[in-house]
């Protein structure tokens, strides 16, 4: 529908309008109103009515500003019905449902659209591919598998798996598929039953996900004997290098990893080097190393449940060494408990022991169903328990993002059980509206909704969660990071790629009140924490953050002897997966010098 001023608007007041502005406001107002309805079912137009609603707050703002205003709800007479729409469309979209079945085919493949995917029918016909699969093959939509590469091995596996694919249950691993792609690099895929919508049961080559862990190692070291050098050469051939590859990047001769393969080969009992993948695979895919604690429950593939004496529980991931020092992980708004490889085989040089609850509404933790604006408090009383059940006296807290608000809040409510600090990419107290206006574009707009409409949040956080259900994930990225290309060139590297849009689906796992409760949060005052704080403190803050300006923090920092300002002069709000030697490092000093 095209609004030219020509219309009647279809807002409450809906008469013609007797001025060419009078016409301006009704077609700006009428393209929002219309954007509204259409995002709930057309989850691809969320940039489009988020550069509306930027044009809509914008002018909240400034006649709150004229008015003299605080928050407000109802802050302009002209826009004021747009709230009742977005009412309507906020309870359209709650009546939609949200499918969260990690097992549902179509949700699957988008949260693989960053690894090559093809589905192949029984008879061996080529059904559907994906995006990345186009541009690793160089393909143009094939509709036979005979155009693309497998070497006789695979093309044998791949029969195979096809032909038990009729009896087999739906996300049955049926063997490893090794590709070769258009500039000549491995592609090594896990074959796996599915089934489409219309019953149809298909062959899902899948790419492996080629995230080394530390416990990898342990577990190869421990159950087949391997060398060090043996464990490279697996990670390696995991990863998709072929011999002479391995050879080059390791400066030896192609006999001599060839002898270390007969080893690996004899030590597993592998045959071959397809069999060593898919061994190594299939028992990734069952490992986990947890840290158990007394009165904590140990699942086998997941992380620990913690309850505390209320019956409130959350999952708590540990990473490092058992004997090493405890830090408390305070996730962020967007990101999970995730780290990348290279930051635990920091922690466990460092012996540190990472403790990372997921706080309420995020991840599979439970909801906290009191007042938003104690959410703090209520937070530090369960960090309290956690450790309590952790024999933990006192910590270092480390704070991610939004984490650091919580993070000053349990020091606030806990004194000295927490002794010190150290928060990355963390965000100030807003003390005026000049610090919201620094931010890039999509947090400028989210951050000056929860300010000024805070009851009109939950639309755009809901619509941003349909785009994510959608697989949006690219895009989401894009227009968090459009403006600082260090973050944005970061988050393309694969394994951060993967925490990233992984943090993206942990927060929204459970609805938008995890991002509503911290975007309350973030978009205040809260300098109450701050000068309550006499522990020692590290700010840690890239130089080319989009959202909090690094300006903003190091003036945080002074107001406070004890503070310690750090500097990454070529990092953005990424910091922490960026450069860990950094974040490490100064962890380990706080800990030294705290506890």
């Amino acid at each position: 529908m095209n609004f030219d001023g020509k219309h009647k608007s279809v807002s409450d007041n809906s008469g013609d309008f007797s001025s060419d502005e009078n016409r301006a406001v009704s077609n700006t107002r009428d393209r929002l109103i219309e954007a509204i309805y259409s995002i709930v079912l057309e989850p691809h137009r969320y940039p489009e009515f988020m550069a509306m609603w930027e044009e809509h707050i914008e002018s909240v703002t400034a006649e709150n500003q004229t008015a003299g205003k605080g928050d407000t709800q109802n802050a302009s007479s002209e826009y004021s019905s747009i709230n009742r729409h977005l009412e309507i469309a906020t309870a359209l979209i709650g009546d939609l449902k949200r499918d969260g079945n990690p097992k549902d085919l179509a949700m699957l493949l988008n949260s693989r659209r960053h690894l090559c995917c093809l589905l192949v029918s029984g008879d061996c016909q080529m059904v559907w591919q994906n995006a990345k699969a186009i541009d690793q093959l160089q393909i143009e939509k094939p509709t036979q598998l005979a155009d693309l590469y497998f070497s006789p091995a695979s093309e044998t596996s791949l029969k195979g798996a096809a032909g038990r694919l009729a009896d087999a249950e739906p996300y049955t691993f049926l063997g490893i598929v090794v590709l070769k792609g258009a500039r000549e690099e491995t592609i090594v895929c896990a074959a796996v039953s599915v089934k489409e919508s219309s019953g149809e049961a298909l062959l899902l080559l899948s790419e492996v996900d080629r995230l080394w862990r530390r416990e990898f190692s342990d577990f190869l070291r421990e159950s087949f004997r391997l060398t060090d050098a043996e464990i490279e050469i697996v990670r390696q051939l995991v990863s998709g290098l072929t011999l002479n590859d391995i050879a080059d990047q390791n400066s030896k001769s192609l006999n001599t990893v060839r002898t270390q393969l007969k080893t690996i080969q004899k030590k597993t009992g592998a045959k071959s080097q397809v069999e060593i993948v898919r061994l190594v695979s299939g028992l990734f895919s069952v490992i986990d190393a947890p840290i158990s604690a007394e009165g904590i429950n140990v699942y086998r593939d997941g992380p620990r449940v913690f309850t505390t004496s209320g019956g409130w529980s959350c999952p708590v991931h540990v990473y490092g060494p058992k004997e090493g020092t405890p830090v408390l992980f305070l996730h962020g708004m967007l990101d999970g408990c995730a780290v990348t490889g290279k930051f635990i085989d920091l922690l466990e040089r460092q012996r540190l022991r990472l403790i990372a609850p997921e706080r309420p509404h995020f991840g599979d933790a439970d909801p906290d169903n009191g007042d938003i604006a104690s959410a703090p408090q209520r937070l530090a009383q369960s960090v309290e328990q956690l450790l309590d059940r952790f024999g933990i006296r006192s910590t270092v807290v480390l704070g991610h993002m939004a984490g650091s608000v919580y993070a000053f809040a349990s020091h606030h409510h806990l004194g000295d059980r927490i002794a010190g600090i150290c928060n990355v990419s963390g965000g100030v107290p807003i003390e005026s509206i000049a610090q919201i206006r620094s931010m890039n574009t999509r947090q400028r707009v989210v951050a000056m909704t929860a300010k000024f409409t805070p009851s009109l949040l939950p639309f755009i956080v809901k619509t941003g969660i349909r785009q994510l259900d959608m697989g949006g994930e690219e895009a989401f990225l894009s227009a968090l990071y459009s403006s600082s290309l260090v973050d944005y060139e970061t988050a393309k590297l694969p394994e951060i790629y993967n925490i990233i849009t992984g943090g993206y689906h942990f927060s929204i796992r459970q609805g938008h009140k995890a991002f509503q409760t911290d975007s309350y949060h973030v978009v205040r005052d809260w300098s109450e924490y701050i000068e309550s704080c006499d522990v020692p403190v590290r700010l840690i803050h890239g130089k080319y953050d989009p959202v909090v300006d690094i300006e903003s923090v190091e003036a945080l920092s002074a107001r406070k002897s004890n503070f310690q300002f750090v500097a990454d002069e070529s990092a953005g709000q990424l910091v922490l997966h960026q450069n860990p030697d950094l974040i490490i490092k100064n962890l380990k000093a706080l800990v030294d010098e705290c506890l």
